[in-house]
């Protein structure tokens, strides 16, 4: 039960789907849950308007499932019928965070020292050029950072500098953790960014009961629901039902439970 409600979570919150096929034995009981990949599940709606699921696996051919027979969590929805992906709205932030981190990259692989230009007013021969050339090309990485160099020609050095912060990477870094924590609703300071919030006293404690209530029961009002919906016969919904207890994390703060 809890391997399948991490998948529900996942799959749901990342791809805006979870998908299980029902196992039912041979009296007609549910027996397992086995989770399916939401990029290989396609939901459709026959002509009768009944919604069919259609599994292509790894190897195999492509299988068609009725309604009944599969556990379905949808995400925020805008056509009742699957869920939208978090991803495809997150496609440009997470397009800038790749960048950056390219780019990161490459300028600290490069050394992340200023670059510059050589400059003389000698004209150059051709066996300087070349083990100018060479050195030069040695010297490349951040292995070889803050090494000599030995000039010759009459050549010159004048630096050209830039560093991290001009090159905006550790704000913009910043910038990603934050837009990117805005669209699953998680408090900074659960992802060890604290710069602009708090962090000391009842403060961080009352962050954390906001984390369960617009954070967590959204996610686990779904899956409660489609649980009851696809996992509970009729009969048994008049007896049963299906709620996550969150109680522990639903504590109040020291200065709370003191005065209670």
């Amino acid at each position: 039960a809890v391997l399948v409600c991490l998948n529900a979570v996942g799959h749901v919150a990342i791809r805006g789907n979870f998908y299980a096929h029902k196992e039912i034995d041979s009296a007609g009981r549910l027996k397992a849950l086995w989770p399916l990949h939401p990029d290989r599940v396609r939901p459709y709606r026959n002509e009768n308007k009944n919604i069919i699921y259609e599994y292509t696996p790894a190897s195999g051919p492509v299988e068609k499932f009725v309604a009944d027979q599969i556990h379905h969590v949808r995400g925020p929805s805008s056509n009742g019928l699957t869920g939208d992906s978090l991803l495809w709205y997150m496609a440009e932030s997470l397009g800038v965070s790749l960048a950056a981190q390219e780019f990161g990259s490459r300028f600290f692989a490069n050394d992340a020292t200023p670059s510059g230009v050589l400059y003389s007013d000698k004209k150059f021969s051709d066996a300087a050029y070349q083990r100018l050339k060479a050195d030069l090309e040695n010297r490349s990485g951040s292995t070889q950072a803050h090494r000599h160099m030995i000039l010759e020609e009459g050549l010159k050095w004048q630096a050209m500098g830039i560093n991290a912060r001009d090159a905006q990477l550790l704000e913009l870094g910043g910038f990603t953790v934050r837009e990117i924590a805005r669209f699953f609703r998680i408090p900074l300071h659960m992802l060890q960014e604290t710069e602009k919030v708090t962090s000391w006293g009842t403060g961080i404690e009352s962050m954390g009961i906001g984390f369960v209530v617009y954070t967590l029961m959204p996610w686990l009002t779904r899956i409660e629901q489609a649980s009851e919906r696809d996992l509970l016969t009729p009969t048994e919904r008049k007896r049963h039902y299906v709620k996550f207890v969150v109680k522990g994390l639903l504590r109040g703060d020291a200065q709370v439970r003191g005065a209670f």
